[in-house]
């Protein structure tokens, strides 16, 4: 099954965007703004990965040593949903896993997360393959109902032989805030509550039709 005929959302190209918002209530807008160098570099680096012929940069060999050094430290590589609808890290770069407090690869991510935040998560990479585009994820982390971290996350979909999504790569720009430069946060090992994620608030249409 193609992933535009998954779940809720039927097929039908650029209306992928307005059917995803009927079925999930979630708001979609549409733009390519996006907040910071670190997170348009690693759009620009996907885009140079995408075939002349169309379609997404293909998963099969990929190394995410292959990111712009500015990227990597703060990019994961996980592959794509499994039969049991389950997704591996493969890849968590320092920065990143300074973060997590807990190493990526080689979990999948419901063994790591608290189930609301997983939940999240899930939810991100599930727009991903559904839309076949790079989508943006504003999230915001902390304990007793104190914010401590803000992060957006761009998730890169790859492609398999098969044309269906074999992976992501998610790259996580983060952003303590006052009260979280005093108390910082391990995102997995202190098992945060999590206190707001604006899913979706930037859709980046463009990245997949230039």
């Amino acid at each position: 099954m193609h992933p535009e005929h998954h779940g809720n959302a039927p097929a039908g190209g650029d209306n992928g965007a307005g059917s995803l918002e009927r079925a999930w209530s979630l708001p979609v807008l549409g733009s390519d703004t996006l907040p910071g160098g670190l997170l348009s570099a690693a759009l620009a680096f996907w885009r140079r990965l995408k075939p002349e012929t169309g379609g997404l940069p293909g998963f099969d060999g990929f190394d995410p040593r292959q990111l712009p050094p500015s990227v990597l430290p703060h990019a994961a590589l996980l592959g794509g949903f499994d039969a049991e609808g389950r997704v591996r890290g493969l890849f968590l770069g320092t920065v990143a896993a300074m973060h997590a407090g807990a190493e990526l690869a080689g979990h999948r991510l419901d063994e790591l997360y608290p189930p609301a935040t997983y939940a999240r998560v899930e939810q991100t990479l599930r727009t991903v393959e559904i839309l076949r585009r790079p989508v943006l994820a504003s999230v915001s982390f902390g304990v007793d109902g104190v914010r401590l971290l803000d992060s957006d996350r761009l998730c890169l979909p790859f492609q398999g032989a098969d044309g269906a999504i074999a992976g992501f790569v998610v790259v996580m720009d983060y952003r303590p805030t006052d009260a979280g430069r005093a108390q910082p946060l391990k995102l997995l090992g202190d098992a945060p509550e999590l206190l707001r994620c604006d899913l979706f608030r930037v859709m980046l249409r463009r990245a997949s039709q230039e």
